[in-house]
């Protein structure tokens, strides 16, 4: 007796979203919002289109530069750090957040301090740094708690990291 089970290729919901994010691009007039979506779309790239992520992050950087919109420069850093990781670059990717971490803490964007800790924790544990993987984890589940409405899928995602580094130690 044997099941055999037919998936769609595993990169096929990504690719769904890259695209309706490409035609939300196209449509959308607020040229803030436009860029964010550029944001947005350069996480749903694959590994092997990692220069498609790298342009649209660096074109959204240089739109938010020019703005000087800090919490749209956090998300910025945020979004260049999870590309660099997704490239293997966990230095780069660690130095990004923790620039998306300070932009954060100076403008009070909650939603972005939270980010950052989760991604600072998965680079730290990593790159082999385990001191503060628990602590970073720690704050930022405590974040995501305190947020309205609650990301249920983020705050899954931070208790299973924290889940595997109490297996680790």
């Amino acid at each position: 007796f044997c099941v055999l089970f037919i998936l769609p290729p595993f990169h096929a919901p990504a690719r769904s979203k890259t695209d309706s994010l490409t035609r939300l691009i196209y449509t959308e007039k607020d040229l803030a919002k436009k860029h964010a979506l550029y944001l947005d779309r350069a996480l749903t790239y694959s590994r092997n289109e990692l220069d498609k992520a790298y342009r649209d992050v660096e074109f959204a950087g240089k739109y938010f530069e020019g703005k000087r919109d800090f919490r749209a420069l956090a998300d910025y850093r945020l979004s260049l750090a999870d590309v660099y990781f997704l490239d293997r670059k966990y230095k780069k990717s660690l130095e990004n957040d923790s620039l998306g971490l300070r932009l954060s803490d100076n403008t009070a964007y909650v939603k972005g301090k939270a980010r950052a800790l989760g991604n600072i924790a998965r680079e730290l544990f990593l790159l082999g740094q385990y001191q503060e993987v628990a602590h970073c984890l720690e704050q930022a589940i405590a974040l995501e708690k305190k947020m309205k409405p609650i990301d249920h899928g983020r705050l899954a995602e931070l208790y299973n990291r924290m889940g595997i580094i109490k297996a680790a130690n």
